[in-house]
């Protein structure tokens, strides 16, 4: 590539960048410049160095991020890149809560803390921000509010967003106006986009041992007990009853004495006249 087509292919990336820029609200720019240095684009790569998933990851420690558990639980390889497009590697597993899907890794490195808020004084309403991905890996922020706060049980809030975010949000931070954490956006598909609430797993172990994403058991978590059973709600609370049935009909599969799962998926044969 000449100099020329270098230039050229800079002042795109500015100007894309400067579009994107001007067309936030001035409190969506404040808390992108506030935090994006924290977010690292993640590339998921399988056994055979196949690309499987995108997504991003946020900074708890200077050598650990969060994400979703579900976009690595079948990684061989996981690459980071920072804002400014330096490379990082991911050493590894620390610590996964399967009934959350939220996993903490270790990076080889250094990447600036985010400040984490308290999620149980959201509210219906408030607004809120995602920082992602886009396609082509650049860390964006997307600006919108919660439309409910759903307490599904003792152990699980579901932040239900209005948000425009692609895929490439997975696993990224979701964040007040004052730029705080208050939660974990994960994404299933282009319907089913919610938020963890940050006290539920911010007590998450950062010290255990770092387990090499190589000699980590491979499972596809939303086939799993857990993950079917977290789908299913999340579906069943945004009233994709198809989905809902799907998961929910796996969990009493997997284990039959789940009662919770029978009275939702009891509730979901009710809408779908399916008796």
């Amino acid at each position: 590539m000449t100099k020329y087509h270098r230039a050229i292919g800079l002042l795109i990336v500015f100007l894309v960048a400067g579009i994107f820029l001007f067309s936030q609200t001035e409190d969506a720019v404040k808390v992108f410049e506030q935090n994006k240095e924290g977010v690292l684009s993640l590339h998921v790569y399988g056994g055979n160095k196949e690309l499987i998933a995108k997504g991003v990851g946020f900074g708890l420690s200077e050598d650990v991020i969060a994400t979703c558990y579900h976009l690595v639980s079948n990684a061989g390889e996981v690459e980071a890149t920072t804002f400014k497009g330096k490379k990082i590697k991911i050493d590894g597993i620390i610590t996964v809560d399967r009934n959350l899907d939220v996993v903490l890794l270790r990076i080889k490195g250094k990447i600036p803390v985010l400040s984490l808020g308290n999620s149980d004084e959201m509210k219906q309403a408030d607004r809120i921000f995602a920082l992602g991905a886009n396609e082509s890996g650049e860390i964006m922020v997307s600006e919108g509010t919660a439309r409910n706060i759903a307490k599904i049980s003792d152990t699980l809030t579901i932040i239900e967003p209005s948000l425009a975010v692609p895929e490439g949000f997975n696993g990224g931070p979701l964040l007040i106006l004052d730029g705080q954490t208050v939660g974990l956006t994960l994404i299933f598909d282009k319907v089913a986009k919610v938020g963890i609430p940050v006290n539920l797993w911010k007590n998450l172990s950062r010290t255990a041992k770092t387990t090499p994403f190589k000699d980590w058991v491979k499972e596809d978590y939303l086939a799993s007990f857990e993950g079917a059973f977290l789908a299913g709600r999340i579906y069943s609370l945004i009233d994709d009853q198809g989905n809902a049935k799907k998961y929910l009909e796996r969990v009493v599969k997997l284990n039959p004495s789940t009662t919770e799962a029978f009275a939702i998926l009891a509730s979901v044969y009710f809408q779908q006249r399916d008796y």
